[in-house]
C-alpha cells in the first residue's frame, strides 16, 4: 500500500472503512470486498441507466411527435437531449471519484489479506501444498533486509489471538519476529538521494470481528529522517519491520582529475 508521507487522506480513508465494515443488510456479503464489489455494480448499473435514458431522448429525434397545447417556453428535444448529456457528464464524473475510493478499499483488503496469509504461513514447519507456500512472502522473513522495530512486544500478539478466531499471532512473534535484527535509527539511515522505503505495520482491529489488520506499506517522499516518516502515521498503526533500500555501490570505472 503506496503511503505519500505527505499526504495519505485516501488511504486512511480507505483503512477507516475496513476497520469500521460490518454486514451490509442490503447484501449478502461476508466481507468489505464483497460489500465493495456490490455496491460497485449498483452504481456501474445506474451509470448505464443514465446512458440508456439519454439514449431514449435522443431516438425522439427520429419520431414524429406531436404536442397539444404546446407550451411556449418548452425546449426542443435536441436541446433537452444535450442538457441531459451534461449532466450525466457531471454526474458521472462524481461516481467515478466514488468508483475509485471503492478501489483504494478493494486494495487496502487485498493487501491484508495476502499479509494475513503469509503470517499463518510463516508459523508452519512445512507446506501441506503449494496455496500454502504460495502464502508466504519469503521476502518479509529475510531476518537481515527487514529491521525489527521495537513497537510490540509478546504481550500485544498474545492479545491478537485472544480477541480472533485466529491463533497464530503469538507464535508468529515467536518463530519469526524475534529473529529480525533491531533497527537503530542512530544506524540505519537512508541512502543518500533515497525516498522511499518499506515497512510491515499492525493497523489495528476491525470493529464488529476484532480481526487484526497489517499491511506492507510503501513510504514515499520521506523526509529523509526515518522518525519524523514514522511520527506522521496514525498513532494506532504501529510499525513491524522496516525495509531500507538497497544501494549497491558504483563499480563503474572512471578517471580521477586533479
Amino acid at each position: 500500500m503506496e503511503i505519500n508521507i505527505n499526504n495519505y487522506t485516501r488511504k486512511l480513508a480507505a483503512v477507516d472503512f475496513i476497520k469500521q465494515w460490518k454486514p451490509n443488510p442490503n447484501n449478502s456479503a461476508k466481507n468489505p470486498a464483497d460489500d465493495i464489489a456490490w455496491r460497485a455494480e449498483k452504481i456501474r448499473d445506474m451509470l448505464k441507466m443514465m446512458d440508456s435514458e439519454a439514449e431514449a431522448v435522443k431516438q425522439l429525434l427520429d419520431c414524429d411527435v406531436q404536442i397539444k397545447n404546446r407550451p411556449k417556453n418548452l425546449p426542443s428535444i435536441d436541446r433537452v437531449y444535450g442538457l441531459l448529456k451534461a449532466d450525466n457528464a457531471k454526474r458521472r464524473l462524481h461516481y467515478n471519484r466514488i468508483l475509485n475510493t471503492f478501489q483504494d478499499r478493494f486494495d487496502v483488503w487485498s493487501e491484508v489479506n495476502q499479509m494475513d496469509g503469509h503470517i499463518y504461513a510463516a508459523t508452519l514447519d512445512r507446506f501441506a501444498d503449494k496455496k500454502q507456500e504460495n502464502r508466504f512472502e519469503p521476502g518479509i522473513e529475510n531476518y537481515k533486509w527487514l529491521k525489527r522495530i521495537d513497537k510490540t512486544d509478546e504481550s500485544f500478539w498474545k492479545k491478537l489471538d485472544e480477541h480472533t478466531k485466529y491463533h497464530d499471532y503469538q507464535a508468529y512473534y515467536n518463530k519469526r519476529l524475534v529473529k529480525h535484527e533491531a533497527f537503530n535509527p542512530e544506524v540505519d539511515k537512508l541512502p543518500d538521494g533515497a525516498n522511499s522505503y518499506r515497512v510491515f505495520a499492525y493497523l489495528g482491529r476491525m470493529t464488529d470481528s476484532h480481526r487484526p489488520l497489517f499491511a506492507m506499506l510503501y513510504i514515499t517522499h520521506s523526509t529523509g529522517d526515518i522518525k519524523t516518516d514514522l511520527s506522521k502515521l496514525p498513532s494506532k498503526w504501529k510499525p513491524i519491520y522496516i525495509a531500507l533500500p538497497q544501494v549497491k555501490p558504483d563499480t563503474r570505472g572512471g578517471f580521477i582529475v586533479g
